[in-house]
């Protein structure tokens, strides 16, 4: 049996086309009786594990090239046993950190040349809502690369 992983953008889309349109308009909520409205919804953050984390933004995971989602840091591949692992280790050589701006050009042209861009494989419905990094939740293997910036 071929087993595939689901296509994540599916589910994306329809997400952020339900977040796009209460962005557009005028939510009234009843909380205790009191009818309020909200004019302003906002993602402020994406929380996944490492496995969907990085599908799921088009992005490539931590222990690929340019898999850092704070900074531009390639990443060296070394050799650990009878297979590889890559690490982010602190030069003094400073690597520019990312931006959602960045992030979207590098995104479009990876999509455009079917080719990753500093790691960005291509556009994820999610970066019309949320901002990479400054939305996407870090988790405690990243955590150590932050210390040095």
């Amino acid at each position: 049996m071929d087993q595939k992983k689901p296509d994540l953008n599916i589910f994306h889309e329809k997400f952020v086309q339900e977040i796009e349109e209460l962005q557009g308009g005028q939510i009234n909520v009843v909380v205790s009786g009191a009818e309020n409205s909200v004019e302003t919804v906002d993602a402020h953050g994406h929380l996944a594990d490492l496995v969907a984390k990085a599908p799921s933004l088009c992005i490539s995971q931590i222990n690929g090239h340019s898999g850092c989602l704070v900074c531009l840091h390639p990443g060296e591949r070394i050799q650990q046993g009878r297979g590889n692992i890559r690490v982010y280790p602190y030069n003094s050589r400073d690597h520019p950190l990312r931006t959602h701006e960045q992030t979207l050009l590098h995104a479009t042209r990876a999509e455009r040349t079917g080719k990753p861009v500093f790691g960005v494989k291509g556009v994820s419905p999610l970066l019309r809502v949320i901002k990479v990094p400054d939305n996407v939740l870090l988790d405690y293997s990243i955590l150590s690369l932050q210390e040095s910036f």
